[in-house]
């Protein structure tokens, strides 16, 4: 991933920071300048709009109610959210995550089926429209497109085929929501388009996982209060945070013969200490730089065969967690 990408989905939060710092909101867009010359158009009463918001509101909890399948949602999203306040728009993203959580799981099983994997075999991704017609089996192609109309795509890992929510498609609705919401799309819309890890290993470099963090650590800062603050914290800086300071068991932050502290994992805790003084993630990097520069570089002592624990090493890992909510708080804190 070419690092001007990254830059690009680290700026959406800041340029949401400095418009809301401004006064402006995408709901309350600057008005265009009047022409004398030109009849003024009599907008309905405000009556009015709040019974054609209530009406919709009615409309879409009949619809989540009774959906079965996220394509149904979507269908009433893509042709009614632009009628929509922002706070209804928001309300509509979120339920729909919220349908997905229960939904998901039923989801992948319907395609973990000993009759579903092998036609879907040599399928090649992304699925297109014309990928699903070939597939000879009419309840299987009926199944895909249900699932792609309802925003999630299929993935590969060991050789099987199975569905996760493409949250890079909900893109096209951020203009009607929220920065905060819409921010938060970014984040998950970048692990579902590029997946950080697969098959127990990282497949984007040490450089990637640290500007992931970054990213989550800048929402984090500017959104606090929001309702996906906490999955934020718990989901995706945990996970990014363990997996760019122990890496994983495929790839792990280590050489399994020495012991020490991979060149380009330590390379990248340099690049971000270095690039990043000011934040959460390269104080930590910094850090964990100063802890291994006491151990030699070393992540463990003893034998490939007998790895044990080094107390400064374990002592930097096991405060990990609150050190990141310590310096997180003492960096809004300077914000403010």
């Amino acid at each position: 991933m070419k690092r001007i990408a990254w830059t690009r989905l680290m700026l959406v939060a800041v340029l949401a920071s400095a418009i809301t710092a401004t006064g402006c909101t995408k709901s309350e867009p600057s008005p265009e300048p009047v022409d004398p010359t030109e009849p003024v158009e009599q907008q309905p009463p405000a009556q009015e709009e709040e019974d054609a918001e209530a009406e919709l509101r009615e409309q879409w909890e009949t619809v989540k109610d009774e959906a079965n399948e996220a394509a149904e949602l979507i269908a009433f999203v893509d042709s009614r959210l632009s009628e929509a306040s922002n706070e209804l728009a928001d309300t509509m993203i979120r339920d729909m995550f919220a349908f997905y959580e229960d939904d998901l799981e039923r989801t992948q099983e319907q395609f973990f089926s000993e009759d579903l994997q092998p036609v879907l075999a040599g399928l090649q991704l992304p699925v297109t429209e014309d990928d699903v017609d070939a597939i000879p089996d009419e309840a299987v192609r009926d199944l895909i497109r249900t699932k792609l109309a309802g925003n999630y795509k299929l993935i590969t890992t060991e050789g099987s085929y199975f569905p996760i929510v493409d949250y890079g498609a909900f893109r096209n609705y951020t203009e009607a929501l929220s920065y905060d919401l819409a921010a938060y799309i970014e984040l998950k819309a970048l692990e579902s388009d590029y997946m950080s890890a697969s098959d127990g290993g990282l497949i984007i470099s040490w450089d990637d996982v640290a500007l992931r963090l970054l990213a989550a650590e800048d929402y984090l800062k500017l959104y606090p209060g929001t309702p996906e603050a906490k999955e934020v914290r718990t989901l995706l800086v945990k996970d990014y945070m363990d997996k760019y300071f122990y890496g994983m068991n495929n790839t792990p932050n280590f050489d399994y013969e020495t012991l020490k502290v991979k060149e380009e994992a330590q390379a990248s805790y340099q690049r971000i200490a270095e690039e990043h003084p000011d934040t959460v993630v390269g104080q930590l990097a910094q850090r964990f730089l100063d802890v291994l520069a006491e151990t030699g570089g070393s992540v463990y002592k003893g034998t490939p065969e007998d790895r044990q624990d080094i107390p400064e090493i374990k002592d930097f890992q096991d405060r990990l967690d609150a050190a990141f909510d310590r310096l997180l708080e003492e960096r809004r804190a300077s914000l403010s």
